[in-house]
């Protein structure tokens, strides 16, 4: 089984699929909170304006807290799933497409890179989690998750799509943007493990 991340600022959707009868079929779906409720989801933002110390520790903190509770995330979520199903990988985002300043007062002085650092945050502190675990973390390359679960299964990227929309007719609601792209996701990280056929939409609804 992998799990996909659609992940957000302190929150993320996760959806896990695995391989059944070679098709890939999603066995979990849940919003999960990644940061400890009295912190920031955005720390560089509620770091502006504070001395270079303060700032840092703050964004210290909250990557401390998102790294706890993603790993108490994907705890939960593999022994929910177990023993019928095993956790192998974890499918992320691609990295920003520029690079992070190293430091927090670097990141500060830019907005783009605030928006960017913050986002990263939660990655990081995913793909930490997952490692620890000892999951595969795999991360989408700048061509999207799409294509690499299209090529990953033989199939057309429209075919993939309409695949993957379509389990909402099985599943039923919620099924957004970011349940289907953790899925796609997950299809990709999957696909690394065992060889799955991707049916029509109509077969697999």
């Amino acid at each position: 089984m992998a799990v996909g991340v659609a992940d957000h600022s302190g929150w993320a959707v996760l959806v896990a699929v695995a391989a059944i009868g070679g098709v890939p079929a999603v066995v979990d779906r849940r919003r999960v909170e990644v940061v400890d409720g009295d912190l920031p989801r955005q720390p560089y933002h509620a770091a502006v304006g504070l001395e270079v110390p303060a700032a840092t520790e703050l964004v210290r903190r909250v990557e401390r807290s998102a790294l706890a509770r993603t790993t108490a995330v994907l705890e939960e979520l593999a022994t929910d799933l177990a023993p019928a199903h095993t956790v192998a990988a974890l499918a992320l985002r691609a990295e920003a497409a520029r690079p992070i300043p190293p430091d927090v007062a670097a990141v500060l002085k830019v907005h783009s890179a605030m928006h960017a650092a913050e986002g990263e945050l939660y990655r990081e502190a995913f793909a930490a989690a997952a490692e620890g675990l000892g999951l595969d973390v795999v991360r989408a390359g700048r061509a999207g998750a799409g294509a690499e679960a299209a090529a990953a299964t033989g199939v057309a990227s429209e075919r993939l799509e309409e695949f993957v929309a379509g389990l909402r007719r099985s599943l039923g609601p919620p099924w957004q943007a970011d349940h289907r792209r953790a899925t796609t996701g997950a299809i990709a990280a999957l696909a690394g493990f065992v060889e799955l056929r991707v049916p029509t939409a109509r077969a697999a609804g």
